[in-house]
Parts: structure tokens; C-alpha cells; sequence
């Protein structure tokens, strides 16, 4: 794109490559002559090879550190080369002397110390140091000369700077971050699908393989525009950016704007000349660019971007050509009831000023329009702008205000149909790369009032079975068959109000029709947007559970319980090779949490309770694995004796007859294994005083122990232990007004148990 400052003219030099003026600097810097390197510096600097003058002013600063030319050179390129501002604020310092002679050479009308006062302005505007701005501003206008073409943008500088203050003390908040396919070098003229899931945008980065250094911006050294696409998963996370098909590394293309099925793209190229729109269609897969089909868009003059209704009725497209208000202007055609295109129309001066208009964008209910602008109504370089369509006309630009807008350029906004996601473009303070994509969300949005059909396959898993989507949509109303164009699984559509529709989607590859439903669109003047998705694939839990060894246990038993409900909706066996699978999740979507308790129990191992709880991607397969420990000789023993409980009668310390029968159980079990040790403990109800609790537990325990010592052998592994009346199996109040237990309930406590003593490791 063009490239213009105040100070540059292009002209004619003797040197008609990259190459030549690479060998010429070489030359002159190895003559180590002032002079010649100088005249080489003016040549590359009026003719806008500013990365290649750095090199040469840098020399030449070696010679003469405080030669205010030579500083002069020096900010320029760390202004408009390398976009360092701060660092050129010492070199135009260092200018503000007035230099004779060696400029008149070139016979341009350029004072270098008034210029600096411009440029350090410019500097201080955009660092949002408004009065320095402001003092410069000043100083440069009284200054210089009226024909300077930068006097005549001082007045709206000024202005833009009152914008700036007051929009800035009337901040909005809103939420806008940078979007990650941003790199270091410059992205730019982003444009949003009207769903939200493509986004195609401009970048400056490197051609991998490909040789592009005869086809460098001279300016800084950037590489050729190119477009490129990258596809969303709906929560602000874009795919890595791949270069369009159309694009050639030694040209400039630029993304413009997308039709709203998302099946023609719109591209600027300058390759025929001063810069025009054209056209790359989705069914050639966007490897070329075609002209137009309306031909009156398209001149000798500059045409830079354009938008076309979704009913292709209106075109509206940003030229610099005649008749305008100044700079560019947006323009309109509209196409006449015989299909053939008006002449085009300036949009006037509620929208165009006497400087830029650019990157026009309409909604798709055709009722708002956002564009850029430099002129007044901005705060520095390029703002957006909102107009809305009102009895028949277009309102005034509004801007859309601070942090949106910046004292750096912001252009090239567009917004999905949902009014939600707003993408632009931005220079700001804390950039990337110079020129960032931005991504605005927006709470209370407004939708488009349109009706949208927007709908697709949704791959629920990255292993799903991989579907050729067809679709089909009849309008039944009228017995028309309304096209659709499938993009990837994804497809878009602006239906008519008040119709009966019909939809089919169907797997290509096979014939299996995978969804259908007929429904109606609103009748009232409404928006209304319809989601219509096959979900592919499903989710499902594959388990191994083993043992502490990590050999598989075959005939587990595996029960999965939904934590929300605390219900059980399934119980599995592990296979041979201790395997599960559960797919009993058929209503789960990425981004749900799958929230799930897994007992665990099988013969001979001590049961197990594991949680799920995991927020679910794109992976389909939840793979877990389980260890159950092999149950110890001692858990075995300890199942057995806690079967075995004996009660004494209140107040009574000896073994009834009938508890003798269970205690001789307890006696089979130890003589079963002499090498096990036990710990008899003995409770009492709560029913007398602690003290007195206290020790007669400690009698009943004796009793026990004293029967079970007299029929095993190693007696001396049994002890006792009286526990008085804490732990009670059921709580009871004992104030002798209100006892709450019954005699039954007073036993249960009375109880004595039986236990294998742990061997200390």
C-alpha cells in the first residue's frame, strides 16, 4: 500500500532494484566520504528506502553526532521505519537548528527544523502527551509554510488531540485483548465471519522457503502482504494461521471483507497498479483472484476497500478518486431494478471529511455501518467510526470511543452477526508487532435483525469418524431449494422471515442421513439466530484397574455413580486384562465437566473409591487406571472378627452362656492362625459414672480375654483393653430424667470387640 509522509516525495533515481542500492550502499560506506554518503542517504530517504538509509545515516552521525540534519534523517527512520517512537525524541532534539544548502539540492520545499516540530507532535500525540503534542503542533504551524502539505492537517491534529482528552476521560468498559495469531511482524485488516469461526487477516511475516528479499517494504524492511486464515473453536482460541492459496510471496494481497456464507472473499491487490478490490471464491478453493462483475468500482485511482450487502444489493468501497472531500471518501453503488449498477455516489459529509475514510463495514441487517477515519472526529491516526441507518440516510460518524480507539491507528473493525465478538486492528502502546488484531467482547450486544441458520458437524472427539457433510435446505413455503455451501463441516445462511423450512444433513461418504428437522422462522421483525449441529462422536471412559503390582485383576466389579445426583447409572466387570469402557455419555460436549465417582471392589482386594473430575476437550477417550491393594492376611482376619461382637448384661461383668458360643468362633479363628495377635476391647453403656464405666469395662474385657487365653495356644497375643462408655453404637442421654435409649439400644453399646494388633514395621 502507499506510503507518504510529509518530508518523502517519490522520485526517479538511477537505481531500479533492491540489489543496486544494496551495492551502492556498500560502496559509499567503504569510500568513508561525507559527502557521498550523504547524497546516497538524501536519495534513499526522499525516495522512502528508509531501513536501507538507516546504515548511512548512522555512518554519518559518526562524523557529526550533533549535525541537525543528520539527527533529523535519524528520527525519521526511528519514527516511521523502525516505529520507535520515544527513541526519536532526542534526534529531532538535536534538529531544531536551521540547516542551508544541501537539501535545496533536491529543490522540495522542506525546512527540516520546522518539520521536526510536526513530527515531535506527532511523537508526544500518539505517547498521549497532549500538551507537548499540542505546544509542537503550535510551534510547527507558526513556523512553516502554508504550502507545506503537513500545515493544512495541523488544525485537525489539534482537534484530534480535544478528542483524545475527552475520550479518554470518559473511558469505556469494555473487554478487548490481543488475539493469538499475532506475531512480531504486522498484522493487520482482520475480517470476522459472520458466525465467528473464520477469521481472515493480512500479515507482514516470512514465506517459509521462499527467497522474498528483493520484495521487502523499503520503508522498514517488512515483508510482502500476504492473507491468511485460521479457524476459531468459539472461545476466543484461533488455530495456527495458514497462508491463502491465492496469495504470491513477491505481491501484496490484502483480506477486505467476506460475503456472509462465507463463500467469497474479497482481496485488495495492488499488482495492476495504484491498488483495486477483487475477488476469491471458496469453490476454487480462494487459489485466485478474479475482477469484479460490477465494473464502475475499480479505477485508475486508489480503491483500497469495499463491502457488499448480504443480498448484494449495495456496495459501499473507500477511493481517492475525484469529486471527493478530501483523501479518500467512502462511496456507494447500488444495483438498479434492471440488475445493472448506479454510478457510484460520495457518501458525504456526515461520513467523509477532508482527510481519510477507510475499511468501510455493514452489519448484516444493513442498518449500521463502522469505517475509519483521520479526520477530526478522531484522537491520532485512524479511529472507528459507527453511523446508523436512519430515515433513509446515514447518521453522522460517531466514534466508538476509548480504550476501542486509540491515539495510534485503529481500523478495519468488523463484528460477528451476533453482536458479540468485534475483531480490529490496531498500533498502539504495548503492540506485538506493530500493527496487533485485537478482539473486542461485547455483554450486552445487540444481534443483527436478520434470521441466521448457522449449523455444522461438531466433532465431539479427535477420533471421531470424519464426515463429508452434504446439506440441504428446502423452503417449503415457496417449494424453493435454498443453497448451501458446506465449508469444511460448517455452514452459514440469512433465511427469509415467516417460512417453513426443511433441513437434511447427510454423511456424503455413506448416505446416512445424520439429522433432520423442519422448522419455522419468525413472522415479526425480529432477529433470531438457529443453531442446528450434529454432534459426531462421543465421549467414553476406558479403565484398566490392577493390582500394586500392576498385574490386571480380571472380575472387578466397577461402579460409576453421577456426583450430582448421587445416582449409579452402570456397573462393569473388568475383562481379563483388567479393562473397562463406559460410553454412557451421549449428552456431554467439550467444555462440560465430567463429574463421576468409580468404586472399585473384588475379591480378595480392598475396595476403592476414585473421583472424575475433569473438564472435557477434544480428546474422546478419558483414560484412567485404578490400583486396588491386595487385601493383607490381617484384613482377611479382621472381616472374620468383626462378624464376632459379645454383649454383657447391665451392670454385669461376667461371659453369659449364650456369648460363650461366639467367643469359641474367635477361638477357632486364632488357633487358625497362631501367629496372629489380638486386642479385646469392651465398652458399657453410658449409664453410671465415668470412673465406675471406666472399670468395669476393664472387668468384662479381662473376662473375655481370660475364657479365650484358656483354649489357645501362646495365650500371651490376647490382651484387653476397657473402653468405658465412648464410641457408643448409638447415642443415648443418661440424665437420670430423661434416658432416650431404649434396653435394646443400652446393649448395642455394651458390646465387645475383637481385633488383630498391627506388628510395628
Amino acid at each position: 500500500m502507499r506510503f507518504l509522509f510529509g518530508f518523502i516525495l517519490f522520485t526517479s533515481v538511477s537505481f531500479s532494484s533492491f540489489s543496486q542500492y544494496d551495492e551502492a550502499v556498500i560502496e559509499v560506506l567503504a569510500s568513508n566520504d561525507e559527502q557521498e554518503i550523504y547524497n546516497l542517504a538524501n536519495v534513499l530517504m526522499l525516495d522512502g528506502y528508509l531501513y536501507k538509509a538507516d546504515t548511512l545515516v548512522v555512518k554519518l552521525l559518526t562524523f557529526d553526532e550533533n549535525n541537525p540534519e543528520y539527527n533529523y534523517f535519524k528520527g525519521i527512520i526511528e519514527l516511521y521505519s523502525h516505529k520507535e517512537h520515544e527513541k526519536a525524541i532526542p534526534y529531532f532534539n538535536k534538529s531544531t537548528e536551521k540547516v542551508e544548502g544541501r537539501i535545496d539540492l533536491f529543490k522540495i520545499d522542506t525546512d527540516v527544523t520546522n518539520d521536526t516540530y510536526f513530527h515531535l507532535a506527532s511523537i508526544y500525540h500518539y505517547l498521549k502527551d497532549f500538551d507537548k503534542a499540542e505546544e509542537n503542533y503550535r510551534l510547527f504551524k507558526d513556523r512553516c509554510k502554508k504550502s507545506s502539505e503537513l500545515y493544512k492537517i495541523t488544525d485537525v491534529r489539534l482537534e484530534q488531540c480535544s478528542v483524545a482528552r475527552k475520550l479518554i476521560a470518559d473511558s469505556l468498559d469494555v473487554n478487548f485483548i490481543p488475539v493469538n495469531i499475532n506475531t512480531d511482524a504486522p498484522e493487520y485488516s482482520s475480517v470476522i465471519s459472520a458466525n465467528g469461526k473464520e477469521l481472515y487477516f493480512t500479515s507482514r511475516r516470512e514465506w517459509k522457503g521462499e527467497d522474498q528479499k528483493y520484495f521487502m517494504y523499503p520503508v522498514d524492511n517488512s515483508f510482502p502482504e500476504d492473507i491468511f486464515f485460521a479457524k476459531g473453536n468459539g472461545n476466543g482460541v484461533w488455530s495456527e494461521p495458514v497462508v491463502l492459496p491465492l496469495c504470491e510471496a513477491n505481491k501484496n494481497e490484502s483480506a477486505v471483507s467476506l460475503t456472509p456464507d462465507m463463500t467469497m472473499l474479497y482481496v485488495y491487490s495492488d499488482s495492476l497498479g495504484n491498488g483495486d478490490i477483487f475477488v476469491s471464491s471458496y469453490e476454487d478453493n480462494y487459489k485466485s483472484i478474479q475482477d469484479l462483475t460490477y465494473k464502475k468500482l475499480n479505477t485508475k485511482d486508489w480503491e483500497t476497500h469495499s463491502v457488499v450487502t448480504q443480498d448484494s444489493s449495495i456496495i459501499i468501497f473507500s477511493s481517492d478518486r475525484k469529486h471527493g472531500h478530501g483523501g479518500r471518501d467512502l462511496w456507494v453503488i447500488h444495483k438498479q431494478e434492471d440488475s445493472t449498477w448506479s454510478k457510484p455516489v460520495n457518501m458525504g459529509p456526515e461520513i467523509n471529511t477532508e482527510l481519510d475514510e477507510d475499511a468501510p463495514f455493514l452489519t448484516l441487517d444493513n442498518k449500521t455501518l463502522y469505517y475509519a477515519t483521520n479526520g477530526r472526529q478522531s484522537m491520532g491516526g485512524f479511529d472507528i467510526m459507527k453511523s446508523e441507518y436512519k430515515n433513509d440516510d446515514w447518521s453522522a460518524g460517531e466514534n466508538l470511543g476509548y480504550p476501542i480507539n486509540s491515539t495510534g491507528d485503529d481500523i478495519y473493525y468488523s463484528v460477528t452477526a451476533n453482536g458479540k465478538d468485534g475483531y480490529y486492528t490496531s498500533f498502539r502502546e504495548g503492540g506485538k508487532g506493530e500493527k496487533d488484531i485485537y478482539h473486542v467482547n461485547y455483554n450486552d450486544s445487540k444481534a443483527d435483525d436478520i434470521i441466521a441458520l448457522d449449523g455444522g458437524v461438531i466433532n465431539i472427539t479427535d477420533d471421531a469418524e470424519e464426515i463429508d457433510l452434504i446439506v440441504t435446505l428446502m423452503n417449503k413455503t415457496d417449494n424453493i431449494n435454498v443453497p448451501i455451501t458446506v465449508k469444511g463441516n460448517d455452514f452459514y445462511k440469512v433465511l427469509e422471515d415467516c417460512k417453513d423450512y426443511s433441513l437434511e444433513m447427510k454423511n456424503n461418504a455413506n448416505d446416512e442421513v445424520l439429522y433432520t428437522e423442519d422448522f419455522k422462522t419468525n413472522c415479526a421483525d425480529s432477529s433470531q439466530h438457529l443453531e442446528k449441529y450434529y454432534y459426531n462422536g462421543q465421549y467414553k471412559l476406558d479403565g484398566i484397574v490392577a493390582d500394586e503390582n500392576g498385574q490386571p485383576i480380571e472380575n472387578a466389579t466397577v461402579e460409576l455413580i453421577n456426583k450430582k445426583t448421587g445416582e449409579s447409572f452402570a456397573t462393569i466387570q473388568t475383562d481379563e486384562n483388567g479393562q473397562f469402557k463406559n460410553e454412557d455419555f451421549k449428552d456431554l460436549r467439550p467444555g462440560d465437566s465430567m463429574n463421576v465417582s468409580v468404586k472399585l471392589s473384588a475379591e480378595n482386594y480392598t475396595s476403592a473409591q476414585y473421583e472424575i473430575d475433569t473438564l472435557l476437550g477434544q480428546h474422546g477417550d478419558i483414560a484412567v487406571n485404578y490400583v486396588l491393594n491386595s487385601e493383607s492376611k490381617e484384613d482377611v482376619i479382621n472381616d472374620l472378627l468383626a462378624q464376632h461382637i459379645i454383649y454383657f448384661d447391665y451392670d454385669k461383668s461376667n461371659v453369659n452362656k449364650s456369648e460363650k458360643e461366639v467367643l469359641d468362633q474367635v477361638v477357632v479363628i486364632l488357633n487358625d492362625n497362631p501367629e496372629e495377635k489380638i486386642i479385646v476391647q469392651s465398652y458399657t453403656d453410658c449409664r453410671g459414672t465415668d470412673e465406675y464405666n471406666q472399670r468395669l469395662s476393664e472387668q468384662r474385657a479381662k473376662a473375655a480375654v481370660k475364657y479365650i487365653k484358656a483354649k489357645i495356644s501362646n495365650p500371651d497375643r490376647v490382651t484387653g483393653k476397657g473402653m468405658g462408655e465412648k464410641y457408643p453404637i448409638d447415642e443415648c442421654n443418661c440424665e437420670e430424667e430423661d434416658k432416650s435409649c431404649t434396653e435394646e439400644q443400652y446393649r448395642d453399646n455394651r458390646r465387645t470387640t475383637f481385633e488383630v494388633v498391627e506388628e510395628e514395621k
